[in-house]
């Protein structure tokens, strides 16, 4: 995790003064990119303890297509309660002559309405005073919102993403279309999600809880888009990747310079050792460097490695590329700390291949780390 330092340094270093949207003020560089061999190990900062069980719950969330904190929080996650409707939010809709008709047919035990906004006839609407005498309500209570409520954020951009073909409305499921893409042609140059939908963007103005009511996203989305890549692999990287699995302690393979390359690339064939490794390029419009991006590191290792596990691939490299990289005026004391210890060795996260991204469980991944040894915790502040 040397590349993540050596951005903090370049930010706490070279970031200008810039004021935004939260009012706490920012010291921020632009352009920035960073770059992990996945191959190396599991890219969980170890400058300060990362809980990879909040990562995992969020990612198993956005995965299942969820957008509400109470299923957040079911997986074992507060990290966006703050953003969330706090309480469900309701209004009075006028009831329409059909629906009020309705209600008096059902009041009256009349078991057939012949058409719409009349019974019998035209005796509901030659008789309007029936629905007073009937108390028969003239208005609904209509739910816009429950508790716990963002907006369409990540989970429906990701597995919902609402558009319009043929004018019609089309629902697109962005990461099965990505699934099937990799398997069907990996060489494609358009393995991309996004989750920048225009439609749905909030008002910067607004809380982000008035947006959610006003039927938009709690907060734009920082992590924009991502791009897959796919890359055929040599044979000693198909050996190293045999080796790296620790299911086949015991069984390490060597490079045997008496054997005919064939031969050896035959054997890892039958031993099903993948022929093609996964890498991914992801944009952040906008990354809080001490905080957010430690976690998104890790969300996106994790989200390439579940990827790669269900196309039958190996490992590539996870590449960052930021747009306004900040530190909060408040988190200096801390950064200032974390730019003082040395990064321990990155550790190895374990995941037993599945057929579907969505089949692993957090508890499965929190299980599949092995050799994390961070520095201790850091209570960093996060700018609302």
């Amino acid at each position: 995790m040397q590349a993540y330092k050596n951005l903090l340094q370049d930010v706490y270093d070279n970031g200008r003064t810039r004021a935004d949207r939260t009012g706490t003020g920012t010291r921020s560089v632009f352009g920035r990119q960073i770059e992990f061999d996945l191959t190396a190990g599991f890219p969980l900062l170890t400058l300060k303890s990362t809980p990879l069980r909040a990562v995992a719950a969020e990612l198993v969330w956005f995965l299942e297509g969820s957008t509400t904190t109470r299923r957040l929080n079911e997986l074992g996650s507060t990290i966006w309660d703050r953003w969330a409707v706090a309480a469900p939010t309701t209004r009075q809709v006028e009831l329409t002559v059909e629906e009020r008709c309705e209600l008096l047919v059902n009041h009256l035990g009349i078991s057939k309405l012949i058409t719409s906004a009349t019974v019998d006839g035209n005796w509901a609407l030659e008789n309007p005073e029936l629905f007073d005498q009937y108390n028969i309500p003239s208005t609904k209570t209509v739910t816009l919102n429950q508790t716990g409520d963002l907006g369409p954020i990540y989970g429906v951009q990701w597995r919902g993403w609402v558009g319009v073909s043929n004018e019609q409305l089309e629902i697109t499921d962005q990461i099965q279309a990505v699934i099937q893409s990799l398997r069907t042609n990996p060489w494609s140059r358009r393995h991309l999600v996004s989750a920048w939908n225009v439609a749905d963007l909030p008002d910067e103005l607004n809380t982000p809880q008035e947006n959610v009511l006003n039927g938009k996203q709690a907060l734009a989305p920082c992590h924009v888009m991502f791009q897959f890549y796919v890359e055929e692999m040599s044979l000693l990287e198909r050996i190293a990747h045999f080796n790296r699995d620790p299911d086949n302690t015991g069984m390490q393979m060597g490079v045997n310079a008496d054997t005919v390359a064939a031969d050896q690339m035959a054997l890892l064939d039958r031993l099903l050792v993948p022929t093609m490794a996964l890498s991914c390029q992801v944009y952040m419009r906008s990354v809080d460097v001490p905080v957010g991006l430690p976690f998104n590191i890790a969300s996106y290792a994790l989200l390439t490695q579940l990827m790669a596990n269900e196309c039958g691939m190996s490992l590539g490299r996870l590449v960052m590329s930021l747009g306004d990289a900040h530190i909060y005026h408040d988190q200096t004391p801390m950064v200032e700390d974390m730019l003082t210890r040395t990064p321990n060795p990155s550790p190895r996260l374990h995941l037993h291949t599945s057929t579907n991204v969505t089949h692993h469980t957090v508890a499965d991944i929190v299980a599949g780390l092995s050799g994390y040894d961070p520095h201790p915790h850091l209570r960093i502040p996060v700018s609302v």
